[in-house]
Parts: structure tokens; C-alpha cells; sequence
């Protein structure tokens, strides 16, 4: 009896439907493994990348400010939240005004386009429930939203006006 070669027990096993099978598997496994990957960032831009670009790193040094504590809609604390966000969009030369509803208030700030025939509308919302500090619902949105500010001012201007509420 004569020991089979390495290419017998590979054209064998390529031939056996549960080794195709499992192949088959692995191989779409592998695309969709390698499709998702590229929805998500390898890295994130640090804090001394050039003022124009967006840095998620910046964006998070406002979570502290905004997520320190469970702040509810009309409670103190979200009034701590709303005055950090009106200083910090007023830092960057925005016109910014709140506005009262029922249970709390509007933030809302404009930074002027260059030459604006209309205006865009990015929002978040700074409150939390009263037992959470918000710092997923919505204190990184609202980072976010700062730092996209704050990138937009930095940076040559939009053509058209750019509304944060």
C-alpha cells in the first residue's frame, strides 16, 4: 500500500461537499468581515491636527462639561449645559440666541456663509434623562456638533449659512 501525496489529500479533501461548504462559508465571512471594516475608522484625528479639520479628539474635551451630571430639561444642571454650550459657540464669533419652549431652551447659533443663498440645519440635543449624565444620549452629539462648529470657523467659509440648534 502506497502513502498517498499531499495533492491526493488536497484534490480529496476539495472535493468533499462539507469542505466546500466550510470554504464557502469562510470566503463570504471574509467579504463581509472586510465590508463592515470599512465603515469604521482605523484611527481618530488628534487634537493638534490643522483648526480646519474635524478632530474627534478636540470634540471629546467638551464631554465633561456637558456630561458631568444628569441634567433634565429644566433642571439647573442644564442650565450649566446650555450656558458652557452658548459661551463656547460665542467663542468661536457665531451669533447665538436661546429661544424658551415649555421645559427648557433652544440653543441656536448661525455662522454666515460667504455668499449664502440658504442655510443648513445641524442639531443635538443637550439634555439628559434624570438619572443618566447624557454623555451617549446626546452629550457626544452635542460635542460634536461644536467641534464641527468649530471647524467650519476656522476654515475658509461655507457658501451657505450653517444653523446649530
Amino acid at each position: 500500500m502506497s502513502n498517498p501525496t499531499n495533492k491526493s489529500i488536497v484534490a480529496r479533501a476539495l472535493n468533499n461537499p462539507r469542505v466546500q461548504g466550510f470554504l464557502m462559508l469562510l470566503v463570504l465571512v471574509l467579504v463581509a468581515v472586510l465590508s463592515v471594516a470599512q465603515q469604521f475608522p482605523w484611527g481618530v484625528t488628534p487634537t493638534n491636527a490643522s483648526p480646519d479639520i474635524f478632530s474627534a479628539e478636540r470634540a471629546m474635551t467638551h464631554l465633561p462639561a456637558i456630561a458631568s451630571e444628569p441634567h433634565p430639561a429644566g433642571s439647573k444642571a442644564q442650565e450649566k449645559v446650555r450656558d458652557y454650550l452658548v459661551t463656547q459657540l460665542s467663542a468661536l464669533g457665531l451669533e447665538v440666541e436661546t429661544q424658551p419652549f415649555a421645559s427648557g431652551e433652544n440653543v441656536v447659533a448661525r455662522l454666515r456663509g460667504g455668499d449664502s443663498t440658504g442655510a443648513i440645519v445641524i442639531l443635538a440635543h443637550y439634555d439628559s434623562t434624570p438619572v443618566g449624565s447624557g454623555a451617549a444620549d446626546n452629550g457626544a452629539g452635542a460635542a460634536a456638533l461644536l467641534e464641527v462648529l468649530r471647524a467650519l470657523a476656522a476654515g475658509p467659509l461655507p457658501r451657505n449659512d450653517v444653523i446649530v440648534l
